[in-house]
C-alpha cells in the first residue's frame, strides 16, 4: 500500500474555486490532448480546454498549501514507541 497522495481539503479547495463542469472539461482535456492523430487534434487545438487546464493546474498548486501533512499509518502496528509518530496528536 502506498503513501496517501492528497487529502479532501485539497479537493475541497479546488471545488470552491472551480465549478464541477469546468473541472470535468479540464480533466478531459488533460487526458485526451496526448491522443495522436486527428481525434487528439480536437483537444490540442481547443482554446477553452487549454484555459481550463491551466486554471486547474494553478488551483492544484495553490491548494497544496491548504493541506496539513498526511501521514500513512499501516495497522495493526504498535507505533507508540516510534519517534516518527510521537508528534502526532489525536484530536
Amino acid at each position: 500500500m502506498g503513501d496517501l497522495q492528497t487529502c479532501s481539503c485539497r479537493v475541497d479547495s479546488i471545488a470552491e474555486a472551480m465549478p464541477f463542469e469546468i473541472y470535468g472539461y479540464a480533466v478531459t482535456y488533460n487526458r485526451n490532448k496526448k491522443m495522436s492523430g486527428e481525434k487528439g487534434g480536437v483537444f490540442r487545438d481547443n482554446k477553452s480546454g487549454k484555459k481550463f487546464s491551466k486554471q486547474l493546474a494553478e488551483l492544484g498548486d495553490a491548494a497544496k498549501g491548504h493541506c496539513i501533512q498526511v501521514v500513512h499509518i499501516v495497522a495493526p502496528t504498535d507505533l507508540s514507541k516510534d519517534e516518527k509518530y510521537s508528534k502526532i496528536r489525536v484530536q
